[in-house]
């Protein structure tokens, strides 16, 4: 089974040795779980998925940028780093798109 799916986008990665599947869908409500927020990602440590916001008039770009801040999250969890609440997302999506950068302008390819 192809670990990508069109446009190289993973369906599947590892991180620290745990596999986590990736879904992408095309409504805010189909990323939260619980059905009580709107999110553009979402990580379910319960199941290993990961839930990204995908429509279809979405960029390259901005769906590697969700989800990259999704595997930020992943990472910083596994490692045990703690940031105040209110500078965690921040902190996070900063991360995420020096990642995407560093990806996008040096054409890595991952596949």
């Amino acid at each position: 089974m192809s670990k990508v799916i069109s446009n190289n986008l993973p369906k599947m990665v590892t991180i620290f040795s745990k596999e986590f599947s990736i879904t992408y869908v095309e409504e805010f409500s189909e990323v939260d779980r619980a059905k009580e927020e709107s999110l553009y990602g979402q990580v379910d440590y319960r199941t290993n998925s990961i839930r990204i916001y995908k429509p279809k008039d979405y960029s390259l770009e901005n769906t590697w940028h969700i989800l990259l801040h999704e595997i930020v999250h992943i990472i910083k969890d596994n490692m045990n780093v703690d940031f105040q609440q209110d500078e965690e997302e921040r902190i996070i999506d900063n991360f995420a798109l020096g990642f995407m950068h560093l990806c996008f302008a040096n054409k890595l390819n991952f596949s």
